[in-house]
């Protein structure tokens, strides 16, 4: 199993249906993978974020100059002046310091994107690694924590959300009615650019958003083997063997334990849950004594085998007893 399965989303079992639990990661970052951002994405973040973005080559000096001189006449801060480059170079720096060495980096970065890659690649790599918040990168990872939905089955109306919120995801989702106020302007942006007809212009403000904030995991690549029913490549999918009342059982085990420890369920000889307060890896590829380890087991075959050998000790004793008479 060759296959690098970083970013990748974990589905455990949920009755009758497979839900996200975990993105494959080797860090601290919840970043799933996409192959393909759905084009609805694409359409409506030009418009709204940087409508010169297939005309300039990197930089927009006109908008930049326009947000400048909005936000000295208004005395606050209205508009960024960034260009969607300019945003994913931010995101792939991490770097958010308010300092002119930072924006000199920033506008480098951005040219050599423009230079090295296409609109369309920049578009996608924008969406793979544009922060959400809530430790969430990328915009396949938002949509499973927000609306427990693979991006392409997200309406309008939750695509609209996000590109809403990704300005500022901790200040939008504390501020309903500003968040509100916002998809309005947004939708009707839309509409004026004709991005959207006035029949998807009335359901995008009458649509309610409903969210989910699915709890998303992170599991180490080195977990996949142990737990993985189904794989696939294309989708950046796996269809684990967990099911998710014995993963939830087994997190809150390790939640509610005095002492640091680990646990890993077996069902039909398939992993059907586990965690671990050293992290998610160390159940499966820590070397130490198997000596407790294998307590579990000699206590199951002790109960299992209990009758049998009581009966045996009682068939024992009579035969002694009745020996013990006849030597007499």
């Amino acid at each position: 199993m060759n296959t690098n399965f970083e970013g990748f989303v974990i589905y455990n079992k949920n009755e009758n249906k497979n839900k996200a639990f975990a993105v494959v990661s080797e860090n601290y970052e919840c970043k799933a993978e996409s192959i393909k951002i759905p084009e609805t994405f694409k359409k409506f973040i030009v418009p709204i974020e940087d409508k010169r973005f297939y005309n300039h080559r990197g930089i927009d000096f006109k908008g930049t100059t326009r947000a400048l001189l909005r936000n000295v006449v208004n005395m606050k801060i209205l508009e960024g002046g960034s260009t969607l480059s300019q945003q994913l170079a931010r995101n792939l720096l991490k770097d958010n310091s308010k300092t002119l060495h930072r924006k000199v980096k920033e506008t480098l970065k951005a040219i050599e994107l423009e230079h090295y890659y296409s609109k369309d690649d920049i578009l996608n790599l924008y969406f793979n690694n544009i922060y959400f918040g809530r430790n969430l990168r990328g915009i396949r990872t938002a949509s499973l924590y927000y609306f427990d939905k693979e991006t392409e089955k997200l309406n309008n109306s939750e695509i609209l959300f996000l590109i809403t919120i990704l300005r500022g995801p901790n200040y939008y989702l504390s501020n309903v009615e500003i968040t509100n106020k916002r998809m309005q302007m947004l939708s009707d942006l839309l509409l004026e650019n004709q991005n959207i007809n006035s029949n998807q212009h009335k359901k995008l403000i009458k649509r309610k958003i409903n969210i989910e904030n699915n709890k998303i995991s992170l599991v180490r690549k080195s977990v996949v083997p142990f737990i993985s029913e189904k794989i696939d490549v294309n989708k950046k999918t796996i269809i684990s063997t967990l099911t998710q009342s014995h993963q939830k059982f087994a997190e809150k085990f390790i939640q509610d334990s005095k002492y640091p420890t680990s646990v890993v369920i077996i069902k039909n000889q398939k992993v059907v849950g586990f965690s671990s307060y050293y992290g998610s890896d160390y159940p499966f590829i820590f070397k130490s004594n198997v000596g407790s380890t294998l307590k579990p087991f000699i206590y199951y075959l002790e109960r299992k085998e209990f009758i049998v050998r009581k009966n045996l000790i009682l068939i024992r004793t009579i035969c002694n007893g009745m020996l013990g008479r006849h030597l007499g």
